[in-house]
């Protein structure tokens, strides 16, 4: 039963990752690394506490009974990671770099398809 789990479980995993882009073709008139950017502040800051907040019975409760020490070494080993921040800097840099910073006010692009797409990739 466990190898079946395992297998369905994978199965599921790498359906989800294999279909990750697929709504950043919805987005119109944006360049890349806008897109990523919105893109990875939902799937990195929003989303992540988020669900842990609607599945995690007393999540709220859980992180507030923990130290700081603890607290600020899981932060930091969250930035050690790399994928927020790496990603978060790199695109930063590109928008400021290629001066698209305006994709995120333009009225003339579809701003609340472009968000929706980019924030549900």
């Amino acid at each position: 039963m466990n190898v079946l789990l395992g297998i369905i479980f994978h199965s599921i995993g790498g359906f989800a990752s294999g279909s990750f882009y697929m709504p950043f073709k919805k987005v119109n008139g944006w360049a890349l690394e806008s897109y990523w950017i919105i893109g990875g502040l939902f799937s990195w800051l929003i989303v992540p506490p988020l669900a842990a907040y609607l599945t995690v019975p007393g999540f709220a409760a859980i992180i507030g009974s923990a130290s700081g020490n603890i607290l600020g070494i899981t932060y930091l080993m969250g930035l050690l990671w790399g994928g927020l921040t790496t990603n978060l800097i790199w695109t930063t840099i590109l928008n400021l770099k290629n001066k698209t910073y305006g994709n995120f006010t333009d009225l003339k692009k579809p701003l609340l398809n472009n968000y929706f797409f980019a924030a549900l990739a």
